[in-house]
């Protein structure tokens, strides 16, 4: 899931996603991105830190919240995605890593590697 406000950024983000062979859902706002992760299946979200209306900070820290209450879902991971990174900040609402814009092609792809070997291998 990529959570970004800037619609070029989200279409930027889909399109290298495609180029890598993944597939992805585009959310604009970090307040609908608790819903979308409670009801669908994803491997990996991708945030962008600062949003209007709910940041991804926010974000992070009701998905983190409600992972809490449902206790048989896997902790999903957070990959912050910023400019300005603040990583104590995210670390402290529970972002497992980051990737700092502008970042390349290649850097995307290790990066979903790192945190989807296990689910896409199994």
């Amino acid at each position: 899931m990529v959570v970004e406000d800037d619609s070029i950024v989200r279409r930027t983000v889909l399109a290298q996603l495609k180029r890598l062979g993944y597939s992805g859902t585009a959310i604009v706002n970090g307040r609908d991105a608790l819903s979308y992760v409670s009801d669908g299946n994803f491997d990996l979200v991708l945030m962008d830190v600062q949003m209007p209306i709910f940041s991804g900070l926010e974000a992070t820290r009701d998905i983190r919240d409600w992972e809490l209450k449902k206790t048989s879902k896997n902790r999903i991971p957070i990959v912050a995605m910023t400019a300005n990174p603040n990583r104590k900040q995210c670390y402290e609402v529970g972002m497992d890593d980051f990737l700092f814009k502008p970042y390349t092609l290649a850097e995307l792809g290790k990066l979903i590697e790192k945190w989807t070997a296990d689910t896409l291998s199994a």
